[in-house]
Order: C-alpha cells, then sequence, then structure tokens
C-alpha cells in the first residue's frame, strides 16, 4: 500500500450552527475554493519554514516516552538519518508540489463525519468495540453542487473569509544576551515599583536560549458585592475575549508564541511564552485587541452556551475529582467557587447586566509583572511600562491606580482545632460512589526547608497511603495522599473513593 495523507478539519458546532450546518459546510467549501484560488504563496512556506526551524534549534525539553514514540512513528515514513529532523526540515519550495496537494481537495475522496446527540435512536449501525451507534449514508447531491459553486459573498465590512496575514509575531532575531551582573542573583529581582506597579525580573542563565516567559497580574479592586456575580462575569469576559483572539492565537502559536488569560482570585492573569524578540510586537496588538473588544448578542449566546455545558459537565465528574475544588472552597477566605456556584450566577446573567460590569471593571487597578528569561532588565521594564501607557490610553483611559490599601488581600482561613465536617451531595443519578477528603493544614512555610519538607512529606505518604488504604484494607479502588501549599499555608490530604 502507498504512502497517503488524510487532512482533517474540525468544527466544533452552537445549537445554531448545528440547526444551520448545511451553511457550515457552503462556507467551509468557500474556503477551500478560495485555497485553490489564490494559488501558492512563497512566503507562507518562508514563514513556516523558519519558524520549524527555529522550534528544532530551540526545543523544549520532552519526555523520553513520548520522543520514543514520535521517533518510531516516524521511523516508518523517513529514513533512519531523517526521523529526528524530518517533521521540521523545510528545505525546497515547490510550488506545483503544494499546489498538487490543494487540488486533492476534491469532492470524491471527501468523508463527513457529523457528531450528535439528536441521532439518538435514528441509527442502524452499532460499532463492535465500543458500542458506538452510527450510520453511514451518502453524501446528499446538495453537497456536490455546494463544493463546486460554493455560495459565499464577502461581507463589506468586517471579518471576511481568506488566507492569513503575514505573520508579525515571528522573531527577526535569536540573540541571546550576554549575562548582566544582575543576573547572578538566584531568584528575581525587584526592577521596578511605583504606586501603579511591581516589575519582578530574572535574564536567564542556565539554558541559554532566546525564549522568555512573562506573567502579568492585573489585580482590580472589586466592582460588585455579589463576588459569586463577580467572579463568573470575569469568566465570561475570559471566554468571549478569547473568542475574539482568535485570530491573534492563531498567528501567535504559529509563531511558537503561546499565551494564556484566566480569571484570578485577585483579578486576571496573562501568561507569555515564546521567543523574547516576538514580546513588544504580541503586547501590542493584545492591547489593540482588547480596546476592540464588544461584547455582541451571538458571541454573548455562544459563550453562555459553552460554559453551561462546562459546568454541567464538572458536575458529572467522579466524586474524588471534585473534592480538591470543594477543598479551594473552604480554605480559601473568598472568590473560590465551584460548578454549582457558578451554575447559578449564569442563570441570572445578561447581556446589559455584563457590559455595565465591563464599563466598571479594572478602573481601579494594579500590575505585577514577572519576566524571566533571554531578557534585560530595562528590557523588561520598557514592556511592563508600555503595557500600562497603553492599557490606561486605550482600554480604560478613564481608570485610576489601585492602592495597596484598597486591595482585597487573599487568606487562608485558618482551620479550628478539632473535627470540622463538610459535606456535599451529588445531584447525579448515575453516580454510586462516594469519596472522602480529610485535609490537615500543617502550618506556614515560606522558606526553602519548609517547602522541601513539604514535598519529602508527599513523596513518603503518596506510596504509603495507596498500600495501608487500597492494597491492605481495600477502603477504596482510588486512594491518594498529597501536600498542598496555598499561598504559603502547607497541608496534607487523603482521598479514598
Amino acid at each position: 500500500m502507498e504512502l497517503f495523507s488524510m487532512i482533517h478539519a474540525r468544527i466544533e458546532l452552537t445549537k445554531q450552527g448545528f440547526a444551520e450546518i448545511d451553511r457550515v459546510v457552503n462556507l467551509f467549501f468557500a474556503y477551500i475554493k478560495i485555497l485553490r484560488e489564490r494559488g501558492v504563496h512563497e512566503w507562507i512556506f518562508e514563514e513556516i519554514r523558519q519558524v520549524r526551524r527555529l522550534k528544532f534549534d530551540f526545543r523544549d525539553k520532552s519526555s523520553v516516552a513520548s520522543e520514543v514514540v514520535d521517533l518510531s512513528a516516524n521511523l516508518n515514513i523517513y529514513d533512519y538519518e531523517d526521523a529526528i529532523i524530518a517533521d521540521y526540515l523545510f528545505e525546497e519550495f515547490q510550488p506545483s508540489l503544494i499546489q498538487k496537494t490543494i487540488d486533492s481537495l476534491q469532492f470524491d475522496n471527501l468523508r463527513i463525519v457529523i457528531e450528535s446527540k439528536s441521532f439518538a435512536g435514528k441509527t442502524d449501525r452499532v460499532e463492535k468495540y465500543y458500542q458506538i451507534e452510527y450510520s453511514i449514508e451518502q453524501i446528499p447531491e446538495k453537497y456536490r453542487q455546494a463544493f463546486n459553486s460554493p455560495q459565499y459573498t464577502p461581507p463589506k465590512v468586517g471579518k471576511k473569509l481568506d488566507i492569513p496575514p503575514r505573520n508579525p509575531f515571528i522573531p527577526k532575531t535569536v540573540e541571546v544576551l550576554a549575562r548582566q551582573s544582575s543576573s547572578d542573583s538566584k531568584f528575581p529581582v525587584k526592577v521596578f515599583e511605583d504606586d501603579a506597579s511591581i516589575v519582578w525580573h530574572k535574564q536567564d542563565d542556565t539554558f541559554e536560549t532566546p525564549k522568555t516567559s512573562a506573567q502579568l497580574l492585573i489585580i482590580d479592586g472589586g466592582v460588585l458585592s455579589d463576588q459569586l456575580q463577580e467572579a463568573f462575569y470575569v469568566r465570561l469576559f475570559v471566554d468571549m475575549f478569547e473568542l475574539h483572539l482568535r485570530e491573534i492565537d492563531y498567528l501567535a502559536k504559529e509563531a511558537e508564541l503561546h499565551f494564556t488569560i484566566s480569571p484570578s482570585l485577585q483579578g486576571l492573569y496573562i501568561s507569555l511564552e515564546g521567543f523574547s524578540d516576538s514580546f513588544p510586537a504580541f503586547f501590542k496588538e493584545f492591547v489593540a485587541s482588547w480596546a476592540s473588544f464588544v461584547p455582541t448578542q451571538a458571541a454573548f449566546d455562544f459563550s453562555i452556551e459553552k460554559l453551561n455545558k462546562q459546568y454541567e459537565n464538572e458536575g458529572q465528574q467522579q466524586p474524588y475529582m471534585l473534592s480538591g475544588a470543594l477543598r479551594r472552597r473552604l480554605v480559601y477566605s473568598r472568590g473560590s467557587y465551584i460548578y454549582s456556584d457558578y451554575l447559578q450566577a449564569l442563570k441570572r446573567t445578561t447581556l446589559d447586566d455584563f457590559k455595565q460590569f465591563l464599563d466598571k471593571w479594572l478602573s481601579a487597578h494594579r500590575f505585577e509583572w514577572l519576566l524571566v528569561g533571554n531578557i534585560g532588565a530595562e528590557t523588561a521594564k520598557h514592556i511592563a511600562w508600555d503595557f500600562h501607557r497603553s492599557f490606561g490610553r486605550e482600554i480604560k483611559p478613564n481608570s485610576r491606580i489601585l492602592r495597596k490599601d484598597e486591595t482585597n488581600d487573599l487568606r487562608i482561613v485558618r482551620l479550628e482545632e478539632g473535627t470540622n465536617v463538610y459535606v456535599h451531595n451529588l445531584d447525579l443519578k448515575t453516580e454510586k460512589n462516594s469519596a472522602i477528603f480529610a485535609y490537615y493544614q500543617v502550618g506556614e512555610g515560606s522558606d526553602d526547608r519548609s517547602r522541601a519538607l513539604s514535598e519529602l512529606l508527599q513523596n513518603f505518604i503518596k506510596d504509603k497511603t495507596f498500600n495501608q488504604l487500597r492494597t491492605n484494607e481495600q477502603l477504596g479502588y482510588i486512594v491518594f495522599g498529597l501536600s498542598y501549599t496555598d499561598l504559603l499555608v502547607n497541608g496534607v490530604g487523603f482521598i479514598i473513593q
């Protein structure tokens, strides 16, 4: 059998998308037509070639098991001497070969798989091993017509189907900085502090790669008296904003630049990792995208449906998997909620209320930065300063500095002596298991010795717990012994299901 390749496109549909699946398929066919008509661009090949080479030259450490699996698969395809580098090496631009691949995307070698619970009871086959119910049908003739002549009219304004633009995040230099005197410090040092921000910095003096990691915490003073509703609004913003950022996210990932934005118990957390030279361009685009973000009804409905499904699924987890969130709910002084809390907040959320929250949110704020890697202290400060100025000018022009005494301190609740029992009943029709989580606070410990003892304790109790409670006493089939550190407060826990 000759070698062949398969090209997959996966589209996750909303309820509305499933109801308009013909339109979705038509748009996909329209994009294939655009690929054929646009032809092959050498600059796209050059961008891919450059990034793949950088990815190989500055690979991060991976697990031995994963490496063996990948290489063994490559040996079935490539010559022995090419097995390591073949996935990364783009040596020669061959437009005719690329065009041949694009032209191979034809209706006659197309398969469409549609998955939905709505097909229950309407299928006529059962898969042998997992008893999955399914059917196989001929693709409707209307799809052939749509493939040959997809109906797509580009909008006069706004987004339209097209090939991606040139990538502004591809690094222009991968120079590794010379060591500076400040890099001799074992830990990050504070290189800047004023009323609005703190910047911590540590130049890499070990790995010597052209990469940097940046962590940013935007601290908010709080807007609503209902802390649960505010916590949900922040999660809703993150979900909608990630959707808004999807094109930037695509370009960033193509340039080996990885960012996350997530809710924090104190506000908003942003993380960026990748080639150092790409950081200024990314933060510039990030701020511009945030400034242009306007919640629409369609995006709101999409995120509400997605989060509702997410929280309902979290509630269907096995009992032992829910115990961690329940523990945090008990020990944190504020802001730690579980799926059922967020479902309550979701049910009473409207787009107008959400917009009113966004207008007030982060109107008073502080910034805390940590930049580590191939970056000098002065560059780190300038990245932070540029972000602060742009944030105040483009995103929150009428905001003010949040004073330290206005921040809501996040604390760990000291558990009272004696026995504290918290019972959480699962509303599951099919779950027959129960779990118990015994958690003990063992005191504060911010020094190296305390942290080392905590890790040592975890390694000691992990095997002992499993052997005694599962193997010997057979009290449960899932048994864990774990250590925890919450805001420098150490603890140990035992989970049995």
